[in-house]
């Protein structure tokens, strides 16, 4: 699978300044956690039991926590979301989401965030489900 690895934007550009100027540091994680979490879980349920999250359970795991069923089931804030399995911090999905949508090659983007090729690509892949495909996957 190939990409375009002609630049959006050249070095000398205001854009090509600023993508290189930008780091996942411009970010708190806090809030890019909060606002990706919230973007994706509708309505958080357990995995086991299918119960659904109280408000509480919810500001444990927008906080970044796990939390522990009365099933015994442990879920993890990325649990049953696009991004289960993801290793990166969620100031990178964040940036690599950004990015890919300014038409930023795959290429750059891994350079600009210190990640692979492959989890770039894997990260794109994964944010194009559609925003109400994931929402129904949790009910």
């Amino acid at each position: 699978m190939g990409y375009d690895k002609t630049p959006v934007f050249d070095d000398s550009s205001l854009g090509g300044q600023i993508i290189s100027a930008f780091s996942g540091d411009h970010f708190d994680e806090a809030a890019c956690r909060r606002t990706l979490l919230q973007l994706l879980r509708s309505a958080p349920i357990c995995p086991g039991c299918r119960r659904s999250f109280t408000s509480q359970e919810v500001e444990r795991m927008l906080d970044g926590r796990e939390h522990r069923c009365e099933c015994g089931r442990k879920s993890f804030p990325r649990s049953g979301t696009v991004l289960e399995g993801v290793h990166a911090d969620y100031r990178t999905v964040l940036l690599i989401a950004c990015m890919s949508f300014w038409g930023v090659p795959r290429r750059e983007i891994g350079r600009h965030t210190m990640v692979s090729i492959d989890t770039v690509e894997r990260i794109t892949e994964r944010l194009k489900v559609p925003l109400y495909k994931q929402h129904e996957e949790e009910v």
